[in-house]
């Protein structure tokens, strides 16, 4: 007998959400597609544990440049 179990999807995390935004401010032509509120990275926990890991790096990084723009400092809670 298999038993299967629901579990629910994760949503976008506040990190990746800034993520996207601030990316957004920079430079509109990259893809962030996949960090998006209904992007790839929210399909499984793994993976969205993978994403959130991957949108602090690169928002770091975006904040790091000289004069990031607001949407890049924004300091709402970005912990998952």
């Amino acid at each position: 007998m298999v038993t299967a179990t629901a579990t629910a999807c994760p949503t976008q995390t506040p990190t990746c959400e800034v993520f996207v935004a601030c990316q957004r401010a920079v430079d509109p032509s990259v893809d962030t597609e996949a960090y998006e509120d209904t992007g790839a990275c929210w399909s499984l926990p793994d993976g969205a544990r993978d994403c959130d890991a991957q949108c602090r790096v690169a928002l770091d990084a975006l904040r790091q440049t000289p004069s990031p723009p607001a949407a890049c400092t924004v300091t709402q809670d970005e912990n998952p």
